[in-house]
């Protein structure tokens, strides 16, 4: 049961979440004063941002156009907006600089409105604040977010692609999008995008396609829709647009096609195993004398002699 607080406070929280959304808003009821997190969604970036981290002779690196949140930390004394509110950041791929800066500029926006509800001033600042700075490379080793969780530069490297992705997808998933064979208009999460052509189609025309293939037997691997386009199809998706009975078919379909062109290779004669092996040039080449390629199979062999 959450505690009694001073009804302006908990408004201005409602408005925050009904603004923002619950999964972008966390709140703790249970102290004093009430405290919480808000991840500030960037709109994304008109030029890539490479970012990178190095460690010893390591160096990797990815580039994105959509930064992940930014997290506005709060709590609010008893008497807030009287008396204004303790604000901090916390974010994964911002350079210490340029987080001190921000927390600069929030402390003064917080103390220039005392008395007045910040907490959307503030977002608005952040916002505001990484919208308005260049930003063309970042650089993770040593930065404060490494530092408070004690964490290496490909560790970071790591969690900030993951993230990235993570708001990207949700940017994309939240937009309206042509579909270049149908030619509609449909939100993101009916659409698919090929990486890394960036190519979008609607769900239920790339999934057409798809079954077309499969029924004409189509020798190549599955890809972008686009006329010469070859972007991948990633496996998770193929199974989530056909099922996993039809990927299974897919996959039998493309591996017999590949064993057709290779004169080295053969299928295990006996029927409860069929998969691909290598026919071994040191034996007689008579159809039972394969060596397969998977040595759990190789009672395969010992069974048929």
């Amino acid at each position: 049961m959450k505690k009694q607080f001073p009804l302006e406070q908990t408004e201005e929280l409602d408005a925050v979440v009904s603004c923002f959304g619950e999964e972008f808003v966390s709140v703790d009821w249970s102290g004093d004063e009430l405290k919480g997190v808000i991840s500030v969604v960037l709109e994304p970036r008109l030029q890539p941002v490479v970012i990178s981290a190095t460690d010893g002779k390591d160096y990797r690196q990815f580039e994105t156009k959509q930064l992940s949140p930014v997290d506005l930390h709060f709590r609010l004394p008893v008497v807030y907006p009287a008396e204004q509110a303790m604000i901090d950041v916390d974010c994964m791929w911002m350079p210490t600089s340029m987080r001190n800066t921000m927390v600069k500029r929030l402390g003064d926006v917080v103390h220039e409105n005392v008395g007045s509800a910040v907490l959307f001033l503030c977002c608005e600042d952040v916002k505001k604040f990484v919208d308005g700075t260049e930003i063309t490379e970042l650089r993770l080793e040593g930065n404060h977010f490494a530092r408070k969780n004690k964490m290496r530069p490909m560790e970071v490297l790591d969690v900030v692609r993951r993230e990235c992705e993570k708001a990207e997808l949700l940017e994309f998933e939240g937009h309206c999008h042509d579909c270049d064979v149908c030619f509609e208009n449909k939100l993101g999460r009916e659409c698919v995008r090929f990486s890394p052509c960036g190519h979008t189609f609607c769900r239920e025309c790339v999934t057409a396609y798809f079954n077309e293939r499969l029924t004409a037997q189509e020798i190549s691997p599955l890809t972008c829709l686009s006329d010469g386009c070859e972007s991948s199809v990633p496996q998770k998706l193929i199974i989530e647009l056909l099922g996993q009975e039809e990927f299974d078919r897919y996959e039998r379909i493309l591996l017999s096609r590949v064993l057709d062109t290779m004169d080295d290779l053969a299928v295990c004669p006996r029927i409860t195993c069929q998969k691909p092996a290598a026919r071994s040039q040191a034996w007689v080449p008579l159809p039972l004398q394969i060596l397969l390629i998977h040595s759990h199979e190789l009672s395969c062999i010992n069974r048929s002699f």
